[in-house]
C-alpha cells in the first residue's frame, strides 16, 4: 500500500474510533507538500522572531514527581540518541527549533476540536 493510501486508511479508521457519547468530536487535518512547507516556514519565522507560543489547552503548572521523572528519562534518552550532551545549550536549542520545522517530517497531522467544546469532549 502506498504512503498516502495508508494515511487515508488510518485516518478513515480514526474518525470512527470510540469516543465519549459516540460524539467523535475531532476533525483531522493533514498537511503535506507545499502547504506543509508554508506552515513550516511560518512557524520557523515566528520562532526566529521570538513570538510567544499560544497554548490552546491549559498546561500543568507542575507535574507529579513520577511523571516528571519519566519525562526526564525520555529527554535524556532522546538527547543521548541524538548525540546531544546535557550542557550543550547550542545543540539543545537547535533541537528545540526542530519542533517548529515539524522535525522535517513529510506530513503533519492536526487533531482539532471545536473551540466551544470542553475538556469533557477529550
Amino acid at each position: 500500500m502506498r504512503s498516502k493510501e495508508t494515511l487515508v486508511k488510518v485516518f478513515d479508521d480514526a474518525t470512527r474510533a470510540p469516543s465519549w457519547a459516540n460524539s467523535q468530536p475531532w476533525e483531522i487535518y493533514v498537511a503535506a507538500g507545499e502547504t506543509l512547507e508554508e506552515l513550516r516556514s511560518a512557524y520557523l519565522q515566528s520562532y526566529e522572531n521570538g513570538e510567544p507560543g499560544q497554548q490552546e489547552m491549559p498546561v500543568p503548572k507542575e507535574w507529579p514527581d513520577y511523571i516528571q521523572e519519566r519525562m526526564n528519562q525520555a529527554y535524556a534518552a532522546s538527547f543521548k540518541a541524538m548525540g546531544i550532551e546535557r550542557d550543550d545549550q547550542e545543540a539543545r536549542e537547535a533541537n528545540w527549533k526542530n519542533n517548529f520545522a515539524f522535525f522535517n517530517a513529510p506530513v503533519a497531522v492536526f487533531l482539532c476540536l471545536d473551540a466551544s467544546l470542553t475538556d469533557w469532549s477529550m
